[in-house]
């Protein structure tokens, strides 16, 4: 992405860049900002996403995707994108950002259900599948306060079957370069696992996916045999989310799951890295409101310990679901990401540890997390000082 880019990009969203910032830097703050305040979308053509949800925008320059929550109900956001016959304009002026676009129409059906109320696939080919929509903890009462478990209500039409022949199509149309799985947890040892190796067993056989990148993601399972049997199914990629750094995080947004030992999610980490190398194993950090502040984090020992076995931290937002308990809920503040990402940057460049690496999923695509962006800037050798970032700032 060259400079003229980056002062049209910043010119339009109202933004004053330092001079000679490293790019990577740039679109890493362009990122968080966008994840942060979202988007109200305007136009008879935007998406009827209800408010909070995400969707998915492009900028060309460099492929680089961003994940942000929109609205298009009320107003919570100061920056407005407009859809004008398949031209975007933030604030009335064209950027190169677009929506994505599927592969598949909305017309597309299979057994009678569209195909993007079964499975998807994202611009980068990546065909992202949900083996399991299930949940013990909801199911007990002890579901996550950001649950979305019941705004489902295509779940049905998820079955086994549908989901196959769905994503056969899409493989045999050649769009697909890699596979996602993830499951919600089940009882048994397993936590989910099987459904997972249940797909792929099932897909194996109507699909051609050898040699193809997979990834899962999964609750840690009781048993580490199970790691075993997705590396023997061909996954090639693994997240098993640790998701809040403290134990009074994680009980105060998960009671269920909290239950889990940091210990035990250590066990299996140090599993996974041995079964599928370095650069493989993720665990997604959600960056939400906290007693303590963001920046503070980054001297936990469960982010030091996580980064020591070799796993990768994926720090994000925390996007509540508009139905959830925390459908009000506020991140962070800009400063606070910025320099949370940053710290987590210079922890994962002084083990040489490569989140760029991934080699499917989210996490090889990179549009939840800022941290590609960042780790490249610090590659680069780009001294990224957090303290101008004011300036960075939303114009008001």
């Amino acid at each position: 992405m060259n400079d003229t880019t980056l002062t049209r990009i910043s010119e339009t969203l109202n933004m004053c860049l330092p001079e000679h910032i490293n790019p990577h830097y740039c679109m890493a703050i362009i990122k968080i900002m966008l994840q942060t305040h979202g988007v109200d979308l305007c136009g008879p053509a935007a998406p009827r996403n209800s408010d909070g949800a995400g969707v998915y925008l492009i900028i060309r320059d460099d492929l680089l995707k961003i994940e942000v929550p929109v609205y298009t109900h009320r107003s919570k956001s100061g920056y407005q994108i407009t859809l004008v016959r398949n031209t975007i304009l933030i604030h009335g002026r064209p950027l190169l950002v677009e929506f994505e676009r599927p592969y598949f129409s909305h017309e597309a059906k299979i057994d009678g259900v569209s195909f993007r109320d079964i499975c998807n696939v994202e611009y980068d080919g990546h065909l992202a599948l949900t083996a399991n929509h299930g949940c013990l903890y909801f199911k007990q009462g002890n579901a996550c306060r950001f649950c979305s478990i019941p705004q489902w209500r295509d779940a049905e039409d998820r079955s086994l079957k549908r989901l196959i022949n769905a994503s056969t199509l899409a493989i045999s149309l050649g769009e697909v370069k890699h596979l996602s799985l993830t499951t919600g947890t089940a009882p048994g040892a397993d936590r989910g696992i099987r459904s997972i190796l249940t797909v792929l067993s099932s897909l194996k056989e109507t699909a051609r996916i050898a040699g193809m990148p997979i990834f899962a993601e999964f609750e840690p399972p009781k048993e580490l045999e199970w790691l075993d049997m997705l590396r023997q199914a061909g996954v090639t990629t693994i997240s098993c989310n640790l998701e809040f750094l403290t134990p009074a995080r994680r009980a105060h947004y998960m009671p269920g799951k909290a239950k889990i030992p940091f210990e035990h999610y250590l066990q299996v980490w140090e599993r996974a890295v041995l079964l599928f190398g370095r650069g493989q194993v993720f665990s997604n950090i959600l960056m939400a409101e906290d007693d303590i502040p963001l920046p503070n984090q980054l001297s936990s020992e469960e982010l030091k310990a996580m980064v020591s076995v070799g796993v990768i931290p994926s720090p994000g937002p925390l996007y509540p679901d508009p139905a959830s308990e925390l459908a009000n809920a506020m991140l962070p503040s800009v400063q606070d990401q910025v320099s949370f990402l940053v710290g987590t940057a210079n922890l994962l460049y002084s083990e040489n540890l490569d989140p760029r690496q991934a080699l499917a999923g989210c996490h090889r695509n990179g549009s939840y997390s800022a941290i590609n962006q960042f780790y490249a800037a610090r590659t680069a050798d780009f001294e990224m000082d957090t303290s101008p970032l004011s300036r960075l700032e939303w114009a008001e």
